[in-house]
């Protein structure tokens, strides 16, 4: 259910169907006007938005055979927002009033919302990627997916056009602004044609429509698009999107693949200010994307642990015997990490460095060509952390293994193994050890109230070292 709810939230996708979208006549061609945005830096608006998808979900969870679920998406947002910088690079800040999302998958349901103490948001636009971050501290996966908008208002400069037109006039939006709208990483086909309808003394009404093809996280996509909105021509604003998407989507790495259709509907009026967003208010935080402002939060309540990690990585199962993780970049399959509870220890039973490192070339096996390097310390969260890294060899794929022993004062330990080929450790770039630096134990309530006799996990199959005796897949979809 975990991975379903993660690719359902990724409702930037969808469908087309024009019925819904407000109803334009085509007029006589006016004279030309340029349709600029008088937006400013510390301007406010207030914005509604409304996410309707359906569809079928595309299952591959052992490699093999292909099942499908029925999906369907009911997300609602509602948020102030105050212009930090405007145009092509622009910055905002968001105050959400409003941000959940009913989802069924099947016959089962489950709610998705975003937490309170995190509701004030980021958004810095680059030249190919628009950056969404809480000042507040780190979101949570679906935190993120639920507040990933098509189309979302920070690109909305990028929708008018970049001269004076008339009605009847066309344009082309560049591949990287529908990248970002539709929230992919590459556009490889644009067919996507946007026009001024109609226009009056008020109001200029347009239009886009078209198909368009790329990738996110290595995998094709395809999308059928089709918007209208308008033009405010007095307070130089867009007042309001309409949005239909179809789209198709190939299973990943670390998502499942869908054909879904989507309804987005955005509305928009200014403010002349926002209680939620006042300098004095705004002024505790630091609003600028820096390091770690992209970190997102993991709360394993049956693995009893929580962690920061970069977006890269993926939750693929979470359950009391074992985490999955699996780190994607840009279609590759990087990295895994296989992160296991292991049962409570005396302090006379504590597993030595030399003890951990024999314990790995035992489990390893055969597949050991050498023990590249060992160390003991201590995590920023106090932990005592034992890291054995050793390479090998599995059907003839180069592998390097990254193990972790870690115990806190009152005897919880864990167990973490990195597998990945061994010509993808420049690309990992040791993002082990930030993760395995933020990471705590909690109290669980299958811990043994008498602590183990013995360094061993929970269940026996799911031994870390066991579970990393096959390397990650390396190759791009």
């Amino acid at each position: 259910m975990d991975r379903n709810r993660r690719a359902l939230l990724s409702y930037a996708s969808g469908a087309a169907v024009l019925a819904l979208l407000p109803h334009t006549s085509h007029a006589a061609r006016s004279a030309p006007v340029q349709l600029a945005s008088g937006l400013t830096a510390g301007s406010y608006q207030q914005f509604t938005a409304v996410i309707e998808v359906d569809g079928t979900l595309r299952l591959n969870p052992d490699g093999q055979k292909v099942t499908t679920k029925p999906i369907q998406v009911v997300a609602d947002l509602e948020f102030d927002e105050k212009s930090l910088a405007v145009g092509p690079r622009a910055r905002c800040v968001r105050h959400y009033t409003k941000a959940e999302a009913a989802i069924k998958i099947d016959r089962g349901g489950l709610t998705n919302k975003l937490r309170d103490e995190l509701r004030t948001m980021c958004i810095e636009v680059g030249d190919e990627s628009a950056t969404m971050y809480s000042p507040l501290g780190p979101l949570t996966r679906d935190e993120l997916e639920l507040l990933k908008l098509p189309a979302d208002p920070a690109l909305w400069h990028a929708l008018l056009p970049t001269k004076a037109v008339q009605a009847g006039d066309n344009w082309k939006l560049s591949d990287p602004t529908l990248a970002m709208l539709l929230g992919i990483e590459v556009v490889t086909t644009n067919e996507v044609t946007a026009k001024l309808v109609q226009m009056d003394d008020k109001i200029a009404q347009m239009e886009l429509a078209g198909a368009v093809t790329g990738a996110i996280g290595g995998v094709s996509a395809e999308f059928d698009l089709k918007a209208k909105y308008s033009f405010d021509l007095a307070k130089k604003y867009i007042p309001w999107v309409a949005l239909g998407i179809k789209e198709k989507r190939a299973i990943g790495h670390a998502q499942p693949g869908y054909e879904i259709t989507s309804r987005v509907r955005i509305a928009a009026k200014p403010l002349r200010s926002s209680p939620h967003l006042a300098d004095g208010f705004l002024a505790q935080f630091p609003l600028e994307l820096k390091d770690g402002s992209t970190l997102l939060s993991h709360e394993s309540t049956e693995g009893g642990f929580h962690l920061l990690h970069d977006r890269r990585w993926h939750v693929m199962a979470d359950h009391r015997d074992a985490t999955i993780m699996r780190m994607v970049d840009h279609g590759d399959l990087i990295a895994q990490c296989n992160i296991s509870r292991l049962k409570n220890l005396a302090p006379d039973k504590r597993l030595s460095l030399d003890g951990f490192a024999q314990e790995v070339q035992t489990t390893l096996g055969k597949t050991l060509d050498h023990v590249l390097d060992t160390d003991q310390s201590t995590t920023d969260q106090g932990l005592r952390q034992l890291r054995i890294v050793a390479a090998g060899t599995v059907q003839e794929v180069p592998v390097q293994w990254t193990y972790y022993h870690l115990t806190d004062d009152e005897g919880r330990s864990a167990a973490l193994v990195y597998t990945m080929d061994s010509r993808l450790v420049e690309r990992f770039a040791e993002l082990d050890r930030a993760m395995v630096s933020s990471l705590e134990l909690r109290s669980r309530a299958i811990d043994s109230a008498a602590p183990a006799t013995a360094n061993t996990p929970e269940k026996k199959p799911d031994a870390p070292a066991e579970q990393a005796a096959k390397p990650a897949a390396s190759t791009k979809k």
